[in-house]
């Protein structure tokens, strides 16, 4: 477990299905989350990347719950966007949108991942996906 000033818990929904690889040492999980912020009145969206490692991405295949859409709750340390030649050290990622306009994006290491049913969700048939559609496209 990372130490407790790395800790971060977000939920949110994923924006396409999760990505899995094989590597040399081990098996990876990569995905995208949707995350709102902000107040009722002032809604904001924050873009976050996650990758899981080892037994937990293979968890992750094996349960099948993880498409987009899903709602899902990561705990785990942010990664730091490092490029000394500009002392960008622990800054989120900084990026461009299709529109012009400048985003940000954090990345994330899981340590645990959790299919979270959302409120609203229907679970009277089979496992629940939220039913918020990802509509927006994904900025990077």
């Amino acid at each position: 477990m990372a130490f407790l000033t790395d800790f971060v818990k977000v939920t949110g929904f994923l924006t396409n299905d999760v990505e899995y690889k094989e590597t040399k040492n081990s098996y990876l999980a990569n995905f995208s989350l949707r995350v709102r912020t902000g107040t009722k009145e002032t809604p904001s969206v924050r873009w976050m990347r996650v990758t899981a490692w080892g037994d937990l991405a293979r968890n992750m295949e094996k349960s099948g719950l993880f498409k987009k859409g899903a709602m899902v709750t990561v705990l785990g340390a942010l990664r730091e966007e490092t490029d000394e030649s500009t002392n960008n050290v622990g800054n989120p990622i900084i990026f461009t949108r299709k529109s012009g306009e400048a985003g940000s994006s954090f990345e994330v290491r899981a340590d645990e991942v959790h299919y979270t049913i959302a409120p609203w969700a229907d679970t009277g048939r089979g496992p629940a996906v939220a039913k918020e559609e990802v509509a927006e496209e994904m900025p990077f």
